[in-house]
Parts: C-alpha cells; structure tokens; sequence
C-alpha cells in the first residue's frame, strides 16, 4: 500500500495518477494531515509513503519521526517544493529514502521510486 501525505487536494490527485500509471494494482490512501495520515498507518501500514514537507501549520518530518518511532517498515519519500538546504539535510538525518522537488521530471520521479524500467507505461494518464 502507499500512502500520500500532503495538505494540497489536488497535489495529492496528482501524485496518484502518476503513481496509478506506474502501479496500477497498488492500493493508495490519502491523508491531508498528519493525524490522517497516522490513523491511515495505524489501520494498514503503508510498505511506501510519499510525504510533503510543509503542511500548513504542520511538516512531514514530524509523521516521519513518528513512523520511526513506531517501528513502521515504511519507506519515506518527501515529495516537495522547499529547496531550503536546512530541509533537506534534516531530512538526510533521518533517514529519508528520497527528497524530490516537486517540478522533478516524470521519468526521474519514477528512477527514484525504482519504478522506470526504461518503458512508458502501458495505460497513459486520464487527464
């Protein structure tokens, strides 16, 4: 399962369509908020979670702190607009599998998921 966190309805649509063209099997919740998105882990651990950094008047490094805690098997992409070099390198200590701008390219996006296969996707996205 995979598990989108960001305080953006439609940030959040989008991300899934492009991860739908990739993993059309897969199952995928959504949260905009970190209480969701815990209640979301709580009820099926995610095996992938796609984090934004900024969340209104919240940030995602403190769901991911709280995965790491509760032991969750997750890995933790953040998915965001914030080039500040602090962000990143608070999310390099912990441990983060990815930090991805958001104007990131399609095809990179997918390289960092371990997703690209060299392919398109057989079904293109319904826009």
């Amino acid at each position: 399962m995979i598990l989108i966190l960001d305080d953006h309805p439609l940030a959040r649509a989008g991300l899934a369509s492009v991860i739908r063209m990739y993993r059309p099997a897969e199952d995928m919740v959504q949260a905009g908020c970190v209480r969701e998105a815990m209640d979301q882990m709580n009820a099926a651990a995610a095996d992938m979670a796609f984090v934004d950094v900024n969340l209104g008047k919240e940030n995602g490094f403190s769901f991911v702190e709280w995965l790491q805690k509760q032991g969750f098997d997750t890995k933790a992409f953040f998915i965001t607009s914030s080039s500040r070099e602090s962000d990143f390198l608070a999310a390099r200590e912990l441990g983060v599998n990815a930090y991805v701008l958001k104007d990131l390219f399609l095809m990179k996006f997918c390289m960092v998921c371990g997703w690209w296969s060299g392919v398109e996707p057989s079904t293109p996205p319904r826009w």
